[in-house]
């Protein structure tokens, strides 16, 4: 199963560079960040930069519902 993708990445760049983006991103039939991403990592492939291993995914414990607390209305009373 592939890794999830948690992480948000965000940086500045100008008119000329974004342009450039969405051209070569266009030109290969794959959006901007599909593009960065296979960018970065044939870069870090051709240079032997080893990349850490994939993070197990996070499992999130449920916390049981509670039960639901009863109206007045319904409430037992010992009258």
């Amino acid at each position: 199963m592939a890794e999830k993708k948690t992480e948000l990445v965000s940086f500045r760049a100008t008119p000329t560079l974004r342009a450039a983006l969405k051209a070569a991103a266009e030109g290969e039939k794959r959006s901007q960040a599909n593009f960065l991403e296979k960018l970065v990592l044939d870069y870090c492939e051709e240079r032997g930069i080893g990349l850490p291993p994939a993070q197990p995914p996070v499992t999130r414990i449920k916390k049981p519902a509670r039960p639901p607390v009863p109206s007045p209305r319904t409430r037992k009373t010992g009258r």
